[in-house]
């Protein structure tokens, strides 16, 4: 499939145009309910207007305008923009109107592929990938009538990126518009004239010059509801690509690639379609050959993509994906629709209930964070309302929620809702006297902790059931299906103006050491961590916090995870120690960690597992900067922290070298 060349891919392109009619579905549902059949259009039919259908030969994308009022469809054998008015309440539609290329004054619409209409709804662009060009048009917001405006060409004046145009899009608010071009394997950016509509062409970004990766024949492009991120899907390079977006300008930064089979990344073989949720946390793609739909968790900060999952026909139940193209999500970002070319189908999916935990009426995630001091009462946010009877299954039963405090082996040993196994291991059980319920949007159960007594400091974990199982409000879906429980971490522990730890001896000389106090001992682990690019392999320690600090004294050629940041492979952020030159005169194991590069691996092994981290940021820190390094996250990250710069008249090291490192695979 690489080996194709461009003219071979134009020529595959526009035999797929052959057999592809594309709905991409858009609004609100209920529930994923089945479809019901209204009525169909074709080409040279005559519908509920006067004048014939016409501009439907081979119709390829279709859209409804924002106000609901019109519908265009892009016909690419009829080279055409048909036009039509929908009836708000029965769906149907009349034919309007046709446009097509080369009868004056449109020009442009050759190998007509996609349409959209411009969030102001003024304007309505369409791509003609055989003219290599983007056409403007006004738009008559009572009639849905269409004007031509004009025309830009691949290689008209400064226009470039346009070549094998296959999809255009207009940001949400309403400033720039961009185009991929399949044989150009671009990003095209114009500026848009909020008034005419006319376009300006700014810049392009193409696959392999400079950073940029992924666009390996562009097809979809889609910007963030929140305005900040692009992503594209390149069919050969069966990758997203992401990038940062600069809100005045239009002008877009690569971020990051992430491809089929690369760092557990599954489903984007042939990669086709690519949407963010209107919520802006997730992102959706569709691989083609995969016949699969690849779900992401969205950093709305960074636009940085993390592997959720993937969607495949025949697996698990989903059908409907066959070589899976275009796909949408609801306006309520509840459920999201696919069309799979070759099921002649459109599948719909809902969003599990998913419980958010925080702390009492803040917004922090619970998952992971370090609290300076104990809550006393936690609340659980729910994706929908749940049910609030006097049942086992209600959200306000006390017993649907679990809090254990990990014990001093340092982990956590209850591991579900399970009477067998509640507590579990050295885990003690923390009392919750009891769940209220707010059944309005947002859906809260508020939890009374430990007597209302603050939690002393420790590691704790909430479980919220799904095994024995909280319900939703109708009292017929369990929470994740009843398959499982929602876990969440946190830490407790005082804050105070403590330093780093020291993480080198001094250079050029043997240090010899005292005995290792009882009270700083080491806790063993299983755990090892690995550097590929640095040949470091290396047993994980845990090192108590005592006396406001952490004394790394012995731990010589192992790592050592700082206790009280989040427990290595769970969310949050794991802080990693080692030595930079240990007692016995040699380098230490992470003697070369300033030499690990953006997108560098850093791997933890535990129980079986394989947890790879990829590096997203190397910084110099000052031994006081605590909080830079102990930072919380939401997902799941690692800070490898070591010692750099010494100084030989004062036996110290002036700096910390912090790589912070992000999950990108489990396997």
């Amino acid at each position: 499939m690489k080996s194709l060349t461009k003219k071979t891919r134009r020529l595959g392109q526009l035999i797929i145009a052959l057999a592809l009619a594309l709905i991409m579905v858009t609004g609100t549902m209920a529930g994923p309910a089945p479809l019901a059949f209204i009525e169909v259009l074709k080409d040279g039919d005559i519908g509920h207007g006067e004048d014939p259908v016409d501009g439907l030969h081979g119709a390829y994308s279709v859209i409804v305008s924002p106000d609901n009022k019109h519908v265009y469809a892009a016909g690419v054998f009829d080279d055409a923009i048909a036009a039509f008015s929908r009836d708000a309440g029965t769906g149907k539609l009349t034919f309007v109107e046709v446009h097509k290329d080369n009868v004056a004054p449109v020009d442009g619409l050759d190998g007509a592929q996609s349409v959209t209409v411009s969030p102001d709804n003024k304007h309505v662009y369409a791509a003609g990938e055989f003219d290599n060009a983007i056409v403007v048009f006004s738009r008559d917001a009572g009639t849905g009538a269409l004007t031509f405006v004009e025309m830009l060409k691949d290689g008209v004046g400064p226009v470039d990126g346009l070549s094998g145009v296959r999809s255009v899009t207009i940001s949400p608010d309403n400033k720039h518009v961009y185009a991929t071009g399949g044989i150009d394997d671009a990003i095209a950016v114009f500026s848009r004239d909020a008034g005419t509509g006319a376009l300006t062409f700014v810049e392009v970004l193409k696959d392999g010059v400079g950073p940029v990766d992924g666009l390996d024949s562009a097809q979809s492009v889609t910007v963030s509801p929140d305005n900040k991120h692009v992503y594209a899907a390149g069919l050969l390079d069966d990758a997203i690509a992401v990038f940062s977006r600069d809100a005045g300008t239009g002008k877009l930064s690569f971020v990051e690639m992430l491809k089929d089979g690369v760092g557990g990344v599954d489903g984007l073989d042939g990669a086709y379609s690519v949407i963010v949720s209107p919520d802006n946390q997730h992102v959706y793609a569709t691989g083609s050959t995969d016949d699969a739909i690849a779900v992401f968790s969205r950093n709305a900060s960074t636009g940085a993509l993390t592997f959720v999952e993937m969607l495949q026909d025949g697996v698990g139940g989903v059908d409907g994906l066959n070589n899976a193209k275009g796909v949408t999500v609801s306006s309520d970002s509840q459920h999201v629709y696919a069309a799979g070319r070759s099921d002649n189908a459109i599948a719909v999916f809902g969003q599990a209930i998913v419980p958010t935990v925080l702390f009492g009426t803040n917004t922090i995630p619970a998952n992971g964070a370090n609290l300076a001091t104990g809550p006393t009462q936690i609340t659980v946010e729910f994706s929908e309302d749940m049910f609030s009877g006097d049942t086992d299954h209600s959200a306000k039963h006390v017993g649907n929620y679990i809090l254990v405090e990990a014990g001093t082996n340092g982990n956590f040993d209850t591991g579900a809702c399970n009477d067998a196994t509640i507590p579990g291991g050295d885990d003690t059980q923390i009392v919750i006297n009891t769940a209220t319920y707010d059944g309005s949007d947002p859906f809260v159960a508020t939890l009374g902790i430990n007597s209302g007594t603050p939690l002393p400091v420790g590691k704790y974990q909430l479980l919220v059931c799904g095994t024995t199982s909280v319900w939703n409000a109708a009292n017929t879906i369990e929470l994740n299906g009843g398959a499982s429980d929602t876990s969440s971490t946190f830490t407790v522990q005082v804050t105070t103006t403590i330093a780093l730890p020291s993480t080198g001896f001094a250079m050029r000389r043997t240090t010899m050491l005292p005995a290792q106090p009882e009270n700083k001992a080491y806790t063993e682990t299983t755990m090892m961590l690995e550097i590929p690019k640095l040949d470091v392999s290396i047993p994980i320690v845990g090192v108590p916090q005592r006396d406001d600090t952490w004394d790394v004294t012995w731990l010589n050629q192992s790592a050592g995870y700082l206790a009280g940041s989040a427990f290595p492979t769970w969310a949050g952020n794991t802080v990693i120690t080692g030595h930079v030159w240990d007692a016995y005169n040699q380098p230490g194991p992470f003697s070369e960690l300033k030499n690990l590069n953006y997108g560098d691996q850093i791997q933890i092994e535990a129980w079986g597992l394989t947890y790879t981290y990829e590096v997203r940021e190397s910084k110099l820190v000052t031994k006081k900067s605590v909080n830079k390094v102990l930072q919380s996250e939401e997902y799941d990250w690692v800070t490898l922290v070591t010692c750099e710069f010494y100084n030989p008249f004062t036996g110290d090291y002036l700096f910390r070298r912090a790589v912070r490192a992000v999950l990108v695979s489990v396997r």
